[in-house]
């Protein structure tokens, strides 16, 4: 979730500055030689092969060649909207389950996902625009999955000028594009419908991930769909903000960052809103940005993911990391866009919409992994727990009765609770950019979601190497010093444990 206080109008500035300089109308009508490359005309002719041989991604990205396909698939004929995805099967698994992967925003760009999460590229460095050149990364999720990176319309190169007329905003219309979409993408690569589907995302994905798989479990049910879904997984989501925003000042408080007296104003605060936003039906004719406004107010720096190293989030790198590769993609002209700031506010009603009850059936027939970091803000540990809890799932009073294990030793790299097929994961040390922040704890974690259905033992072999990425300038105020010390401190633990077991 992106929330901007507008004290932040340089942030706000540059993000205008790249959706005006980028600005024009979706060339739906190119040539498919030199425009963007629409698949669907071809998949309802039964070519998928013809489709899939178009869309393979030309050229090295990187110098190790990386097989990935990129398009466009039409959503909306009518309005002409066609949603961007770029798909990159599993080097190593054959039999890899598909993870799509949104990212959340409400308008954040999935190619975040790509460049800046758990894609197989990153920076090889990392400054505001200059990221050196694109390198593989080597903790990345696809592996464990193949994975197709999807932008909702109003984002990305998804992107479309009558935003607003169209409700691409509302949640019955985004899941309805999201669910056409992937019954198009099984035509195109129909392996998935038996290697499995996780939908996933994070932050305010928390509303669409939940509403999509739902919608799938249904189609599923009737018949309507031919597919397997295998589960869900949640970074940090937004997905029940009647109980999640004051859960925020809870943790707020917490840490001392706000007073007893800002604490109980804003749990009065929120509460008035809530219930405007209910007597009018989740109608509330608000912005987005006024949501922010009334619900983190008084809150923090917005732009920053984790509140120890201060990193701020990397958009305009990502903007310049994606334009530099574009020509192999098959967008024509369509511009880009790593975050819709035309499309943003609109999110204002959505907002209201909670997805709790579509996660309380997921998490009853689902494999679910919902994680967050412990230094994440934007939304804590004790806002996603507060939506846990109150999720009215089939196991939710063993859930309130359960312990936490710790994971790693003798670094902890996390803690966990594993109750029926649903794996809850607080990851240490990071931030709201979980998988960026601790790459290889993060790809442990899928890892051992796929194989065991959560952390469990053993992970010893995973967890003696105290996972700590180097700081970068993205990092206000991260010490290199206090790594060195932890690191040592970490070494003498080693020494210790070695030595009294040798001992006893």
């Amino acid at each position: 979730m992106v929330l901007f206080s507008f004290g932040s109008a340089g942030n706000i500035i540059v993000l205008y500055y790249f959706y005006f300089l980028t600005s024009s109308t979706f060339a739906a009508e190119a040539d498919q030689a030199s425009g963007p490359l629409l698949l669907t005309p071809l998949l309802e002719k039964g070519d998928a092969e013809q489709a899939r041989q178009l869309s393979q991604v030309q050229g090295n990205i990187i110098a190790k060649p990386t097989l990935s396909y990129s398009a466009f698939i039409t959503v909306d004929k009518e309005a002409d909207y066609h949603m961007h995805f770029w798909y990159f099967p599993s080097p190593s698994e054959q039999e890899a389950p598909l993870m799509l992967w949104l990212n959340g925003g409400p308008t954040v760009s999935s190619m975040m996902g790509v460049f800046w999460l758990h894609g197989p590229f990153k920076p090889e460095k990392v400054g505001l625009y200059d990221f050196g050149k694109i390198i593989p990364r080597n903790e990345t999720w696809v592996g464990p999955f193949s994975a197709v990176y999807v932008d909702i319309i109003g984002r990305g190169f998804s992107s479309s000028h009558d935003f607003q007329q169209s409700n691409r905003y509302k949640q019955e219309v985004y899941t309805k594009d999201l669910y056409n979409f992937v019954q198009q993408f099984l035509l195109l690569f129909p392996e998935f419908r038996t290697r499995g589907v996780y939908i996933a995302g994070q932050s305010y994905a928390g509303h669409f991930v939940p509403a999509l798989a739902y919608a799938l479990h249904k189609g599923i049910s009737e018949g309507d769909l031919d597919m397997v879904l295998k589960g869900v997984i949640l970074g940090g989501p937004l997905y029940y903000p009647q109980v999640q925003d004051a859960a925020l000042f809870d943790y707020l408080y917490n840490l001392g960052a706000i007073s007893l007296a800002e604490k109980k104003a804003a749990h009065e605060r929120v509460e008035q809103l809530h219930l405007e936003a209910a007597n009018s039906n989740n109608e509330l004719n608000i912005t987005f940005a006024e949501v922010y406004d009334r619900v983190l107010k008084p809150g923090y720096d917005s732009m920053m993911d984790n509140y120890v190293s201060e990193r701020l989030r990397p958009f305009n790198l990502v903007q310049t990391m994606v334009n530099s590769v574009r020509e192999h993609l098959h967008v024509g002209d369509v511009p880009f866009h790593i975050f819709g700031p035309s499309q943003y506010d609109h999110f204002g009603p959505d907002y209201f919409v909670s997805t709790h009850k579509e996660m309380a059936e997921l998490m009853d027939n689902y494999n679910v992994l919902i994680y967050n970091g412990d230094q994440d803000l934007i939304v804590s540990s004790a806002s996603v727990e507060a939506a846990v809890l109150a999720t009215p799932w089939k196991f939710q009073d063993e859930y309130q009765k359960a312990n936490r294990s710790i994971w790693g030793f003798p670094c902890i790299e996390g803690f966990y609770t594993r109750l029926d097929r649903f794996c809850r994961v607080i990851v240490h040390r990071s931030g709201h950019q979980v998988p960026n922040d601790q790459p290889k704890s993060s790809r442990v974690m899928v890892e051992h979601f796929l194989k065991y259905g959560c952390l469990t033992e053993p992970f010893q072999e995973h967890s003696t190497h105290c996972f700590w990425p180097v700081p970068d300038e993205t990092s206000r105020g991260a010490s290199t010093l206090h790594y060195m010390h932890i690191a040592l401190k970490c070494i003498v633990l080693s020494f210790y444990f070695v030595v009294s077991a040798f001992v006893l």
